[in-house]
């Protein structure tokens, strides 16, 4: 099957074929004659990391293996949405240990991505909770890979972008939970240093913060959330009957693309104040749903869409401890000067990484993610940006990216996947590796 497929970011379109197949043991022969190929889930990465001129869907790769309460692991193919390991682990008490910003991303992506939520202090990303899992590598033979089987292979997959291989299955231990409610404490904050220090001095499980990236730097406000998963006898009596229940529909729908003019300068700073106003005036610890912490747009269908038909371009980075709060500030004053405005910017913070990956975004520090409307002034001022963040020492989100150049990644990265011949993407293109 041939059809146009593309990011969600300003990356090209393209072509290609689509192959896919339904058993894990024909994998090998489904793609057999391919001069090269990538694999793709539910194609949620903002840029061009699995698009090339053939595709191997992982979608129709979707079925649970085994899932044992008893020790809280779960064994499934690799084309399985988060979303409906959640709905299968959930009324047993479990709950995925990391999990990023939408629960509509498959098993084998949020590998390839090795995926980081709002607890990367307390947790790591989802490699740190990653038993094993198969792929088949280019020899085009399924092997199996763990920390102790296959090691290197195993490493240099999680954050590798799909470009050892197709994952197949993963094995992957859960998080036990009593209740699918967090409390949530939630504080505005002015100013990045005192944001960073909130950060730093904070002793929840889950932390996240939203700036409006459209004030002034030196006053900047933030909205700082942190959460704990309520255990059941702390629950209020009226949730303690179903204390397990989740729900995640989505309720809106963008039927279209926004017209070009309906997301610009004032309605991104209305938004932006309206938010502030209405988070600041729920300043206080309350009890938050599941669905509605972890996976806010998630509840919009198409919400891409309303950034008009050109989309959207993330830039997101993280960078060390020192030196956070000056380069944090540089990023958002070059914006300014620019006068080119996120409509969304979310700062996290990460904990100790495991240094044996190899492409892994995560690194101690800081990571801030922008939401720009697509222009070629974007561009520009992201070229600027690079520049930035490599004088502090950081370095971009492959999944999140559609336009670092090869000389940059190189710099930012350290080390990156090699031998590579068959599995190549419109990334590993533009990035040269």
């Amino acid at each position: 099957m041939i059809r146009k497929i593309h990011g969600w970011g300003g990356c090209p379109s393209i072509h290609a074929e689509i192959i896919s197949c339904t058993s894990r043991q024909k994998t090998a022969s489904s793609i057999h004659g391919k001069s090269e190929i990538i694999a793709r889930g539910n194609g949620r990465s903002y840029g061009d990391a699995s698009i090339s001129r053939s595709v191997f869907s992982t979608l129709s790769l979707s079925n649970v293996i085994e899932f044992d309460p008893a020790r809280g692991v779960l064994e499934a193919e690799a084309g399985i949405l988060l979303k409906n390991i959640l709905e299968l682990i959930i009324p047993f008490g479990y709950f995925l240990p990391v999990t990023p910003g939408t629960q509509l991303i498959t098993l084998g992506g949020a590998i390839a991505a090795d995926v980081h939520g709002k607890n990367h202090l307390t947790a790591g990303s989802f490699s740190n909770h990653l038993l094993s899992f198969q792929i088949l590598d280019h020899s085009k033979k399924i092997v199996t890979c763990s920390r102790s089987e296959n090691s290197n292979l195993f490493w240099e997959t999680c954050g590798g972008m799909g470009l050892t291989g197709i994952i197949i299955t993963a094995l992957i231990k859960l998080k036990p939970i009593e209740s699918t409610y967090l409390r949530s404490n939630i504080q505005k904050v002015t100013g990045i240093n005192s944001l960073l220090t909130k950060f730093k001095n904070q002793q929840g499980e889950y932390s996240v913060a939203w700036l409006d990236s459209f004030q002034k730097v030196d006053s900047i406000p933030a909205v700082f959330t942190t959460a704990d998963h309520i255990p059941f006898f702390d629950l209020p009596k009226n949730l303690q009957k179903k204390p397990l229940t989740f729900k995640s529909k989505q309720q809106i729908t963008i039927p279209f693309h926004a017209p070009s003019f309906a997301l610009n300068y004032k309605i991104g700073r209305l938004f932006n104040t309206f938010y502030l106003k209405r988070k600041i005036e729920a300043d206080r610890l309350q009890t938050a749903k599941l669905a509605s912490f972890f996976f806010p747009l998630d509840t919009i269908k198409n919400w891409p869409l309303l950034y008009g038909k050109k989309g959207l371009l993330q830039y997101q980075f993280v960078i060390p401890f020192s030196g956070a709060e000056e380069c944090i500030t540089e990023v958002l004053k070059r914006i300014h000067q620019a006068a080119i405005y996120p409509f969304l910017s979310v700062i996290k913070m990460f904990g100790e990484v495991d240094d044996r990956s190899v492409m892994s975004f995560p690194m101690p520090g800081f990571t801030l993610a922008m939401d720009f409307k697509w222009s070629p002034d974007v561009l520009n001022i992201f070229n600027d940006l690079d520049q930035i963040v490599l004088e502090y020492g950081g370095k971009i989100y492959l999944a999140k990216d559609a336009r670092m150049n090869a000389n940059t990644f190189k710099r930012m990265y350290k080390r990156w996947v090699t031998h590579h011949d068959y599995y190549k993407s419109l990334l590993s293109y533009r990035l040269e590796i």
